[in-house]
């Protein structure tokens, strides 16, 4: 299904077309890219940090910041799913406002 609409006032009138089946496969997606990171690579990065791979040597001082890079990569899970939560939420929205369009066009 694709929607049409115009650009909400912003003064362009341009017409915005949204594909709602596209944006159900983006919230999956990015749900899907979300699990990956919490099963596999969190699941990965744990057994990582336990590692004493690199005991003694000029990449000391780089090695001590390893826990903080491995961190920061489970944090890009977070920003997947809450990516996946606003696009859920746009396609709420999209449903709502059509449903109350429908009603109001019904009435007419």
């Amino acid at each position: 299904m694709q929607v049409s609409m115009g650009d909400g006032g912003s003064g362009g009138g341009e017409e915005v077309l949204v594909n709602f089946q596209e944006l159900l496969d983006i919230v999956m997606k990015l749900e899907n890219i979300y699990k990956i990171h919490v099963d596999v690579i969190g699941t990965n990065i744990e057994s990582l940090l336990s590692c004493d791979f690199y005991q003694k040597g000029e990449a000391m001082r780089v090695i001590e910041k390893y826990p903080d890079i491995l961190h920061k990569t489970l944090e890009l899970a977070e920003h997947y799913s809450r990516s996946a939560t606003v696009v859920g939420n746009v396609c709420v929205e999209m449903l709502e406002k059509d449903e109350q369009l429908r009603e109001i066009l019904s009435k007419l």
